[in-house]
């Protein structure tokens, strides 16, 4: 990496192409309206989700209640929830919801760049290389991901360089040793952003440490893997052990499993393969054919394009997954990648560091001025090439569709047209949307179940209270769906034994007499003890940052 002084001088240059991408990511969502796209309305229920807990004093926000009328969901626990804290707290704070998901959008494209240029720079040792293959790397994610309004798969696909450039840094040298903490600053934000790519740098790093084994037995380098490996669990526990406790304990509901069945069932035919290619963009494509004949001689690149040729080809329909899922170790979890698509992204990355690198060293003997001007020529043509193709259903930028925010106020609703959407992570045994109360109607946040008579309730979120008057020890059932974790409290702080009843539905226990309930969400206790273990390690970690912050040229 550059020299601090000459970092800074490179960087009033090349922080322009930074800001041309910014501007142009962020110019659908510089409205106050939001982008109607896929899975909008399910991330802006995990939004209030969120909000609602974090009112009701419930931290970490694990089980949504805000979702399936005020019943809940353990959204918190499958998906990683902890970027969404930030447009939950403009809620809070009173912003609209859909101004609060732009603002939103808005960061974490500003946050991915930066952290991919942080990736690709540490990589090449060169802001230009690594400028440069942010921009091409980027320009890609626009429509994919961007435009797809995926809030776990972006962020997380923008920090895979640095995850990448950190690991293989600490493996190849001495030298290199304190980049562990940016591997525990990139695992991090993957880990909370996106289950799948978060197991892609678990095996990635397994595969470069057997690779590199002979890293291990030198004392300094193996020290900073271990600390690295350390932290990035630490860190990460109070998220991955619930996590993994629920995927193993719980079957959920899952909107489309037929989908997702194989892999095979994803898979497109050979026309349809090369029409998506060109979602890698025209630019990137060209480059890759000029270089591959001005860089022949360059095995490294040559095995980048042929890697990236192998991944695309698992999206054609011809690829043998269904072989490879029923007879390779680990197969019939393939499935759960839910796209071949989804191995694109791997690739990527090194695709984008070579060409990034032949791309600044093309510039390099030109003035920074025209430098600046060439690449934000590519980056202007690579962003908005994508006004003319279109891809996934025919969008594109010049025709997409925009939602106001009377349509949000069926926010939380079974009557929403993507209502089913929120059912995932729900019991599999329950369908929310075909039960009805006595009154013939869907479960709302009134009902509840008794024989005792129920009075002056209060819902929060997963924070319940209420009075009752019972003539005989009996139950009441609550308008919550039960989860592991909950407790029940009368007014002496006595506990009330909770359990899960008829269609999952919360049952508590209440004595004899008159009395007051208090419910809410505490967690497994173990849980609680990986909250604590995380939050001693993020304590000790950012002492270690202040302490090693010399050894950054940053």
């Amino acid at each position: 990496m550059p020299n601090k002084i000459k970092y800074l001088n490179e960087w009033k240059y090349w922080s322009f192409i930074l800001f041309v991408c910014l501007c142009t990511f962020s110019y659908p969502f510089i409205s106050t309206q939001y982008l109607d796209r896929i899975d909008v309305l399910f991330h802006l229920n995990r939004i209030e989700g969120i909000k609602e807990g974090l009112l009701a004093l419930e931290i970490p926000v694990r089980i949504h209640g805000y979702q399936m009328n005020g019943y809940g969901t353990a959204d918190g626990v499958m998906y990683p929830d902890l970027f969404l804290y930030f447009p939950a707290i403009l809620r809070i704070l009173g912003v609209p919801v859909e101004i609060a998901w732009n603002v939103f959008w808005i960061f974490l494209i500003a946050f991915g760049l930066v952290i991919s240029v942080l990736g690709y720079t540490l990589w090449t040792n060169d802001l230009r290389s690594g400028v440069a293959a942010t921009v091409l790397h980027s320009s890609v994610l626009l429509y994919v991901y961007i435009m797809g309004q995926m809030v776990g798969d972006y962020p997380a696909v923008m920090t895979l360089p640095l995850a990448f450039a950190a690991m293989l840094k600490i493996l190849q040298s001495e030298a290199n040793a304190k980049y562990w903490i940016f591997f525990v600053i990139a695992f991090t934000v993957i880990c909370e952003n996106h289950v799948i790519n978060t197991f892609f740098v678990v095996v990635a790093g397994l595969f470069a440490c057997i690779y590199y084994r002979k890293a291990f037995l030198n004392p300094i380098q193996r020290a900073s893997i271990l600390k690295a490996a350390g932290f990035s669990l630490l860190l990460n526990l109070w998220h991955i052990l619930p996590f993994l406790y629920f995927y193993k304990n719980v079957a959920f509901h899952i909107n489309t499993p037929p989908l997702y069945e194989s892999l095979h069932t994803t898979t497109t035919t050979l026309t349809l393969l090369f029409k998506n290619v060109f979602l890698i963009g025209w630019p990137i494509v060209a480059l890759t054919i000029f270089f591959l004949f001005k860089c022949h001689r360059n095995k490294k690149f040559i095995y980048s394009v042929i890697f990236m040729v192998f991944l695309i080809l698992t999206d054609w329909k011809y690829f043998p997954w269904e072989f490879i899922e029923k007879n390779f170790p680990f197969g019939s979890f393939l499935p759960n990648f839910q796209l071949p698509v989804r191995f694109f992204s791997i690739g990527l990355i090194f695709l984008c560091l070579f060409l990034g690198e032949f791309l600044a060293d093309i510039l390099k003997s030109k003035k920074n001025v025209i430098a600046v001007v060439g690449v934000s020529v590519v980056a202007f043509s690579l962003l908005y090439q994508y006004n003319v193709p279109k891809y996934y259903g025919g969008e594109d930028l010049t025709d997409i569709g925009f939602g106001t925010y009377k349509e949000i106020v069926i926010l939380p609703s079974y009557t929403s047209n993507l209502g089913d959407v929120q059912e995932d992570y729900l019991y599999a045994d329950v369908d929310f949307h075909k039960l009805r109360n006595s009154k013939g109607e869907v479960y709302n946040s009134d009902d509840y179940k008794s024989d005792a008579v129920i009075f002056d309730a209060k819902k929060q979120a997963t924070r319940l209270e209420f009075s009752y008057i019972a003539d005989k020890d009996t139950k009441a059932q609550v308008p919550l769906f039960y989860w592991k974790g909950y407790e029940a409290k009368n007014e002496k702080g006595e506990r009330l034994y909770v359990n899960s009843g008829e269609h999952r539905f919360m049952e508590v226990e209440i004595p004899k007499g008159e009395g007051r309930v208090f419910i809410h969400y505490a967690g497994l206790w173990s849980f609680r003890i990986c909250d604590i273990v995380s939050l001693i390690s993020l304590t000790v970690f950012l002492f270690l940052c202040k302490r090693e912050r010399e050894r950054f040229l940053l």
